[in-house]
């Protein structure tokens, strides 16, 4: 990206390009930028975390739904779908289905996670946590350590949370495919486990990226895919012709039963 500047001078056009993403401006715009920005960014990483990949492959999809997204200010409260399919009603099978590839990438990646654990003795026997707070590398710190430490050096300690880590996932998987409050549920339980990762391990970047891609499957589905927010749009349309032709119909049949003089 911006090949041939200083470091310092794409650093900067960065920023500035990831404020307008925050800022809402233009969705059908700023979400392909913000794909652009995710794809530079990964293919230059050396040190990858596996957070990047899933950002790329997330923004593909939030990209294809901002793309029939006609509003000027992303942050507005009625939805995205209910400028659009006024125009065009077809077109809404689109962002549905980006919608739903949203909330399939993000049941699987922790899907993927919550199942690909038991393929490790630590993890059934429940041991797991135990060794992943004293990994040379990404073991627990801070002021919080020696009562991690003394919690996992407990065997019911440790096979409660290494069990906790997995059951997390399941639901979280499960629970991004019912309504609304489910959903929220899913938003929560994502937090709180990628927010202690992140106190306690330091392995930040990650766990912002999934509390985002699931925050947005959570949202996407009610605003976007929801065949509900469709039928306002054109609802109103629909009624007024009805109403146009119940009324000429009413003069019709007035005057076929009118007495002639």
């Amino acid at each position: 990206m911006c090949s041939g500047l200083p470091a310092e001078a794409i650093q900067a056009v960065i920023v500035v390009c990831l404020l307008l993403v925050i800022s809402g401006l233009v969705p059908r715009v700023t979400a392909p930028l913000h794909l652009y920005i995710a794809i530079s960014i990964a293919a230059g990483l050396t040190h990858i975390d596996g957070g990047e990949s899933a950002a790329v492959v997330a923004l593909v999809w939030i990209s294809i739904l901002c793309l029939f997204d006609r509003r000027w200010n992303g942050w507005a409260s009625h939805a995205p779908t209910r400028v659009v399919v006024g125009d065009a009603p077809f077109w809404i099978g689109i962002p549905q289905a980006a919608a739903i590839a949203l909330k399939v990438q993000c049941s699987v990646i922790y899907l993927h996670s919550a199942t690909a654990k038991f393929g490790t003795e630590a993890w059934i026997d429940g041991s797991a946590i135990y060794y992943v707070t004293r990994m040379e590398m990404f073991g627990v710190s801070g002021t919080l350590a020696p009562l991690v430490l003394a919690i996992t050096s407990i065997p019911a300690g440790s096979f409660f949370i290494t069990y906790g880590v997995i059951a997390s996932e399941i639901l979280i998987a499960v629970l991004i495919w019912l309504p609304v409050r489910g959903r929220l549920i899913a938003v929560g339980i994502s937090l709180a486990l990628h927010a202690s990762i992140i106190v306690l391990l330091g392995i930040g970047s990650f766990g912002l990226i999934m509390v985002g891609v699931v925050l947005a499957a959570a949202v996407t589905y009610e605003t976007v895919a929801n065949p509900r927010n469709s039928k306002t749009d054109y609802a109103p349309k629909i009624a007024a012709t009805d109403r146009h032709q119940l009324s000429q119909s009413s003069a019709s049949a007035g005057d076929a039963t009118a007495i002639p003089r």
